[in-house]
């Protein structure tokens, strides 16, 4: 989410029409960059910034959640719903089998 506001991807029209505090989140992810992913996941900085330009880039995004990890609280669900919502991609039409929180 930080290279999406960082590089101008995130959806702004979305983010301001159905989430709260879009603006407060822009500041809170300045503080949680590439760098900082890394140190945490072991990725390479260059592959986390490969990623979020091509989500940021798509139309679409597609997403598997619900296994392993995804599973918890905190897991891989919750991190990709915030690419999902800061690109906007709810409201592509796409049907949905689910509705937004």
């Amino acid at each position: 989410m930080h290279i999406l506001f960082r590089d101008g991807l995130a959806d702004w029209d979305y983010l301001e029409r159905y989430t709260d505090a879009p603006h407060e989140l822009e500041a809170h992810m300045q503080t949680r960059d590439p760098a900082w992913a890394s140190a945490i996941t072991g990725v390479a900085i260059a592959q986390i910034e490969e990623f979020a330009a091509l989500v940021g880039r798509s139309k679409r995004s597609f997403f598997r959640l619900g296994f392993g990890f995804s599973r918890q609280r905190n897991g891989a669900g919750e991190h990709a719903r915030g690419f999902v919502y800061s690109r906007g991609h709810w409201r592509l039409g796409a049907r949905r089998r689910w509705s937004l929180p």
